[in-house]
């Protein structure tokens, strides 16, 4: 995720179209982004991953911040407290 994030997986400017959702047939904009699901985008964007119900985690890029967790508990749901435990580590003005 580092090496991601700091562009030296893949450049930064990729990285952030990677980050962009898609625009619909509508012309608004999708929630997903390649393979991203894009849970916002004003006013940080926010990115996730999430697989089984047991692991998750969100990148906030334009806080410089991303939460893991991994858990074993089929149902555990981390998505869906990642949130909260972002609220701890995100810079005070955009609290």
């Amino acid at each position: 995720m580092i090496a991601l994030s700091s562009g030296r997986l893949i450049n930064a400017a990729n990285v952030r179209n990677m980050w962009t959702p898609e625009k619909l047939n509508s012309g608004t904009d999708g929630s997903w982004a390649a393979g991203w699901p894009v849970l916002e985008t004003s006013p940080h964007l926010q990115v996730a991953g999430m697989g089984g119900a047991r692991a998750a985690f969100m990148v906030y890029p334009d806080d410089r911040l991303a939460i893991i967790v991994l858990t074993n508990l089929v149902g555990a749901n981390p998505q869906n407290f990642i949130p909260k435990i972002a609220e701890f580590y995100k810079p005070l003005q955009a609290r």
